[in-house]
């Protein structure tokens, strides 16, 4: 009991230590400050303290009872070994597996879910645009911007405008037929950026009425006029076209209500740039940069678009990487006790592979007899796990208005992933024990 309880105290000041050291990354995870100063208080450490002996004493009080009870006659005769037949170990690995296997497997759902909001179609392309946002416009810089970038082969196209669909642009305070008050997004773009935007256009009537606005269906419904509607009556407003619905920020947002206008010669008190790039990503980003500063100064901010997109997904982010960290503790603890188990039950097990070499068994066979327990166990604790990982996968998604859909395909390669890592741990040990001489064996019993 006393080695028990030592050993749960240098765990936790070595658990401590590295707390402290990665305090940090914890914080920058959480986007809060960790008070670790709250474990050296008086309370924090009379808890600490008590959670520890609590913690010995459940672990070492099964071991040092069955221990303590055996005579040592029942150990000379074998009695001992006979009756610890590792029904709590079964039952730990099993534990352990289905854990590990379910922490995995969230964390692997988490990810794909991610991927599939950060990737879900917006109404307008994202990928490889950079948008720079000048802080002091000034109208001379249009030109020599154009020029700059033109000469850039990482630059395969460029557009101007004010308000990204994005951001939404300008906010518009419209009056609907009831007489409230609502705002729509007002977005000015020239030719090339709307082209770049890739905007799936419904309806093109820019022949028949130029000048005028593009909507979406979203708008169209706010001010209660019909598709094919070429003014919207009451405001004397131009429809030039209408294209699909647009989401802003991400595609947790509702269509939004936008008016996109087209001017080859938009001029605003404040302009965007956006730049469609080729090649390396990070290479273009900052020759782009580069380019810029050079020509308007330091005041000026680049960001990709998909980059703002996954940006606006902060606390999903987190929790990401929450649950990825603690599957990966997870993984690893169960690494150690299952290489802890089978090297205490494999020693168990050495009379009975000398035995089984005397009477004609090779090292292939001996092999497979030890390890498949053990692989059994992993595979029980992973069926055992599937229901639940699903059940919890379920919950969490259904929180999404844009979810991921499930399929037992997805949780595949987390099984294959955890029946691998537990063949890599055990099959160490049943290489060694399956390649001992019997001689060694009988001599050591």
């Amino acid at each position: 009991m006393a080695e028990t309880v030592f050993l749960a105290f240098f765990s936790f000041l070595l658990g401590l230590l590295l707390a402290l050291a990665f305090e940090p990354e914890f914080s920058d995870i959480l986007q809060k400050p960790i008070d670790m100063g709250l474990l050296f208080s008086p309370g924090g450490v009379a808890l600490a303290v008590l959670l520890l002996l609590v913690v010995g004493l459940v672990a070492g009080g099964l071991p040092s009872v069955l221990i303590s009870s055996f005579k040592p006659i029942d150990i000379v005769n074998g009695r001992y070994r006979l009756q610890s037949k590792m029904f709590l170990g079964k039952v730990f690995l099993v534990v352990q597996n289905m854990t590990t296997f379910l922490m995995l497997s969230l964390a692997a759902v988490i990810s794909l879910q991610m991927r599939h909001l950060i990737k879900a179609p917006l109404g307008y392309d994202t990928l490889n645009i950079l948008e720079v946002n000048f802080t002091d416009w000034e109208p001379s810089f249009k030109q020599v911007v154009s020029d700059k970038l033109s000469a850039l082969p990482c630059v395969k196209r460029f557009g101007w405008g004010a308000g990204s669909p994005l951001s939404g642009g300008a906010m518009i305070a419209f009056s609907n037929v009831d007489g409230s008050q609502e705002k729509l997004s007002l977005c000015i773009f020239d030719s090339v950026a709307f082209e770049m935007f890739g905007f799936e256009v419904l309806r093109d009537n820019r022949a028949s009425v130029p000048g005028g606005y593009f909507l979406t269906p979203a708008s169209l419904a706010f001010f209660n006029t019909s598709l094919d509607a070429d003014m919207i009556e009451g405001l004397k407003l131009p429809i030039s076209g209408v294209v699909q619905n647009i989401r802003l920020s991400n595609v947790l947002q509702d269509y939004a209500s936008v008016l996109i206008q087209l001017s080859e010669t938009v001029q605003t008190d404040y302009m965007q740039l956006w730049v469609e790039v080729q090649g390396n990503a990070g290479n273009a980003y900052e020759e782009v940069d580069r380019a810029i500063r050079e020509t308007v100064g330091s005041d000026v901010k680049l960001e990709f678009l998909d980059a703002k997109v996954r940006d606006s997904f902060v606390s999903q982010l987190q929790l990401q990487k929450i649950v990825t960290f603690f599957a990966l503790v997870a993984l690893l603890v169960s690494l150690l006790g299952l290489v802890a188990m089978t090297v205490f039950y494999m020693r168990q097990r050495l009379r009975e592979v000398a035995v089984r070499k005397v009477f004609g068994a090779d090292n292939r066979q001996v092999f497979w007899h030890l390890v498949k327990p053990f692989m059994a166990y992993a595979g029980i604790g992973i069926a055992l796990g599937l229901p639940l990982a699903w059940y919890l996968s379920e919950r969490w998604l259904d929180a999404f208005s844009y979810r991921l859909q499930l399929y037992v395909w997805i949780f595949l390669p987390v099984a294959a992933f955890c029946l691998l890592v537990s063949f890599a741990a055990v099959g160490i040990q049943g290489y060694v024990a399956s390649r001992t001489q019997p001689a060694e064996s009988i001599k050591s019993e």
